[in-house]
């Protein structure tokens, strides 16, 4: 009985409890009902989150991959695709323990294990109402939605990671606690050379930058008493220093077939849900050198009704 009534009741608008010392009593009190109400729980909401570059870790996404055949299956999906842009099939390089800090590495294996863990949710009956990502999670997510299909998705991530890899100009990026408007005024000296690179929450700046120049802005950060953590990049994401890349990505994405999203995505350049702009090849290359509005998006899904945020992420 107590089983059945944990797990096997239906959720009725009304309930009643009677509690009696015997069976007069207990029939005494089910025979004058005073039922609770219950008021039904609101609908949730749920938005998948993405993750960016940064989380990726040697062996990731393997042992699941052994045990649920829906990853296998996207693995086998990106590895098929991406024969021609890696130098090893995508699961030898995920489970030979090399180390995937390598840009040109991590971005198509955190965009095949990302998407094969939203598909393995969704295959457990978990299906978002909104997708969001950040960075390079922000191409999974829109391949998710069928903005790409699976293969175009992969192939453009290995492009996007090699592009980046292969620049000659080498940049720093540092996190630093506090608003993008303090931020902001402490970079309005540095030109271009240093930029904001991402918001990834209301007191949560990336700075991104190159030369001498980016050296000054941190020492302007330490010395109003910001606390700042240097990231372990060898690139300036999303900053200027990525315009030699962005002629060479934008003919991939031309080149690639690209259909309205089936799920809603929330903008990384804008901010923004529904953006029509999504589907447009000009779109993902200023996503390359856009800061990274993530903070703003969350904003957005959370306005619109968001209460359950999971993240699809190796870590």
């Amino acid at each position: 009985v107590v089983a059945t009534a944990a797990r096997g009741r239906r959720h009725h608008d009304r309930r009643l409890a009677a509690v009696g010392n015997d069976r007069a009593e207990l029939l005494a009190r089910l025979g004058a009902p005073n039922p609770v109400r219950r008021e039904p729980p609101p609908p949730r909401s749920t938005v998948f989150a993405f993750g960016g570059q940064g989380a990726q870790y040697a062996g990731m996404g393997v042992e699941l991959a052994s045990s649920e055949p829906v990853v296998a299956e996207v693995l086998d999906q990106c590895d098929a695709a991406l024969r021609d842009h890696l130098d090893l099939p995508l699961l030898d390089l995920l489970s030979s323990g090399s180390s995937l800090t390598d840009t040109a590495l991590a971005q198509p294996t955190l965009f095949a294990v990302e998407l094969a863990l939203a598909r393995w949710w969704e295959s457990r009956g978990l299906v978002p109402d909104l997708v969001i990502g950040h960075s390079i999670g922000e191409l999974v997510a829109a391949t998710f939605a069928g903005v790409f299909s699976v293969e175009a998705g992969a192939i453009l991530a290995a492009t996007r990671g090699r592009l980046m890899r292969d620049l000659s100009a080498p940049g720093r990026m540092v996190a630093v606690a506090a608003s993008e408007d303090v931020v902001a005024a402490l970079l309005a000296d540095a030109g271009d050379t240093v930029t904001v690179a991402a918001v990834n929450s209301p007191q949560a700046v990336v700075v991104a930058g190159t030369g001498p120049e980016f050296d000054a802005v941190l020492d302007d950060l330490r010395r109003v008493g910001l606390r700042t953590t240097e990231l372990e990049v060898s690139r300036a994401f999303h900053s200027p220093a990525m315009a030699p890349v962005l002629p060479h990505f934008g003919a991939a994405v031309e080149g690639v077939i690209r259909s309205l999203p089936k799920v809603p995505i929330v903008s990384n350049v804008y901010g923004t849900i529904h953006d029509p702009r999504l589907v447009e090849s000009s779109y993902w290359v200023d996503h390359i050198a856009a800061t990274v509005r993530f903070a703003n998006g969350v904003e957005s899904a959370v306005a619109a009704g968001a209460d359950v945020f999971v993240e699809i992420s190796p870590r």
